[in-house]
């Protein structure tokens, strides 16, 4: 059952289609070693890198994907640090890709990967990529 707000409670809605995409959850951890707020020098920054690596994933769809598949990439969580005067040592972000194809989902993964990697040549930090399969597409035919 998924809810959606143009049906009124208690009203079941049917197309012939996509209905939903599939959810793939992703989670990107940068590790390295903080330091003091004063000596920005002697640590790789995994707050820039975070900064870095999101800005890139958001182009991600609009410039590697064909504009008229259906290809939605979310950064919805992020955290790094507990205080104002400390470099932190890690930092994530995580969120979901949404597609309606299979051959779609599996180039958006292969891009993001790829992106990955080639960051990681810039960067001294570990990282840590965590994708986890969630929901397929909904897809209804009609008869």
């Amino acid at each position: 059952m998924l809810y959606t707000p143009h049906q009124p409670i208690g009203h079941v809605g049917l197309r012939s289609g996509i209905t939903t995409g599939a959810i793939d959850k992703f989670k990107v951890t940068l590790t390295g070693v903080g330091t003091h707020a004063s000596a920005p020098q002697n640590v790789e920054d995994p707050i820039a890198a975070l900064g870095y690596e999101i800005t890139e994933l958001q182009s991600l769809i609009s410039r590697e994907l064909d504009p008229f598949t259906a290809s939605v990439l979310s950064i919805t969580h992020l955290s790094a640090g507990n205080t104002w005067n400390v470099i932190p040592s890690n930092a994530f972000f995580e969120g979901t890709v949404r597609t309606a194809d299979k051959n779609v989902r599996q180039e958006t993964k292969d891009l993001f990967l790829k992106l990955l990697i080639i960051q990681l040549w810039h960067i001294t930090l570990k990282l840590i990529l965590t994708s986890t399969p969630e929901i397929h597409p909904l897809i209804t035919i009609q008869h």
